[in-house]
């Protein structure tokens, strides 16, 4: 699934992640055919990557997705991020470290919240959320549209 767009995935990884080196190495995990599962591997640092339909969704080490999630396609979502059950995250979003999603809600399409933040109430699209009372700081930014383009 990932096939030739491991080259593009890396200069992406490499622009967003400064400390992280080069080369990219995809593995698939067994099983899971239907949903297939990869870990990725920049230097030190390993994500795994999972695409059900139109692209992959990031999945640091250490996360957890909880029940009855659904997690829609080109997210990333940081170590130690915790998404709590019955939680809907919508497509191109990007979820930092150490952030919490509470039970039962909808983070919209091109969100990105930042790292230790708590969400407690549904999201607008392209919302940016930073500091540790998760309010919404910016809409639309042009550093997330970039961020945004990767793929598209």
């Amino acid at each position: 699934m990932l096939g030739s767009d491991v080259p593009a995935l890396e200069r992406y990884l490499l622009e967003q992640l400064p400390d992280a080196r080069g080369p990219l190495r995809v593995e698939q995990f067994p099983g899971g055919a239907s949903n297939l599962t990869y870990l990725l591997r920049l230097g030190d640092l390993e994500l795994s990557a999972t695409g059900a339909r139109d692209g992959p969704v990031f999945v640091g080490i250490g996360a957890l997705i909880s029940h009855d999630d659904v997690v829609d396609d080109h997210c990333f979502i940081a170590p130690g991020a915790v998404i709590l059950g019955n939680v809907r995250v919508g497509p191109y979003c990007l979820l930092g470290a150490n952030s919490t999603i509470r039970d039962g809600l909808t983070v919209a399409g091109d969100c990105v919240i930042g790292a230790g933040v708590t969400i407690r109430r549904d999201t607008g699209p392209a919302e940016v959320y930073i500091e540790s009372h998760g309010q919404p700081v910016a809409k639309s930014s042009d550093q997330l549209r970039n961020w945004l383009t990767w793929r598209r």
